[in-house]
C-alpha cells in the first residue's frame, strides 16, 4: 500500500516539475510524450553507440559546449547512410528520426540549451 501511493506521489511530482532526460535512445522522448510534456533534452529522435555514450555521460559539460558536426559514414556500420549522423568531438549521434541534417542541428541547438 505505502509503495502504491510513493509510486504515485513521484509520478505527480513529474507532472508538476521540469525535469531532463538523457538517454541514449528514443526512451527519453517516450516519457516526455507520456507525461504531455515539452522536451527539455536534445536526446529526442535519436541513439548513441554505447561507448559513445558512456564517453558522453563522463563529460556532459564538454560535449554539450562542443560543435556539433556531420560526417557521411558510422564508425559503427559500414552501410548506406539513411539519417544524419552527428559527431561532437570523438562521439557519434545517430538522428534516426530526422530526415535532413539542418533539422537535427537546429533541434539538437534549441534543445541543448535546455540540458
Amino acid at each position: 500500500m505505502i509503495a502504491s501511493w510513493l509510486k504515485k506521489k513521484e509520478l505527480r511530482r513529474l507532472l508538476h516539475n521540469e525535469f531532463v532526460i538523457i538517454s541514449n535512445n528514443c526512451w527519453g522522448g517516450q516519457v516526455y510524450q507520456w507525461f504531455q510534456k515539452p522536451y527539455q533534452t536534445p536526446f529526442v529522435g535519436l541513439f548513441l553507440y554505447g561507448p559513445c555514450y558512456m564517453k558522453f555521460l563522463r563529460d556532459i559539460d564538454y560535449y554539450l559546449a562542443s560543435e556539433l558536426v556531420f560526417i557521411q559514414a558510422s564508425k559503427y556500420k559500414k552501410r548506406p547512410k539513411t539519417y544524419p549522423i552527428g559527431v561532437l568531438d570523438d562521439i557519434e549521434i545517430h538522428f534516426t528520426h530526422y530526415k535532413s541534417e539542418e533539422e537535427a542541428l537546429e533541434k539538437w541547438m534549441r534543445r541543448s540549451t535546455n540540458a
